[in-house]
């Protein structure tokens, strides 16, 4: 009648209890979701997403849980597309000011010099 719980059960169960406490924080706090960054909108859908998952699996139903698996690897790797092009847009930058940083230094000589 009475099942012990195993230590992995007692550990969802924080997880799946931490996993509440974060979606109702972002609940509350909604009406800052349209300030974040994209790539912090996109992280936390991410988190959610493994949350949901994770909700899922405990309870037991096998279909859903396999299914939000497959949707969080999928947007998981939607997401480190997304860092790496934001990666690269910031390694450009940093190229970029470097050179008119380069620029300036030159300008700024050749006045001294006139």
């Amino acid at each position: 009648m009475v099942e012990a719980l195993t230590v992995n059960d007692i550990l969802r169960l924080v997880n799946i209890f931490l996993g509440f406490l974060l979606a109702l924080l972002g609940v509350r706090y909604m009406r800052f979701f349209s300030q974040l960054s994209v790539w912090w909108r996109r992280l936390l859908l991410l988190a959610f997403i493994f949350i949901l998952e994770e909700v899922v699996a405990f309870v037991g139903f096998e279909f859903f849980a396999i299914v939000l698996k497959t949707v969080f690897l999928g947007y998981f790797i939607y997401f480190l597309s997304y860092i790496t092009t934001v990666v690269k847009e910031i390694d450009s930058a940093k190229s970029e000011m470097a050179l008119l940083k380069e620029r300036l230094s030159e300008i700024k000589a050749k006045e001294e010099e006139g």
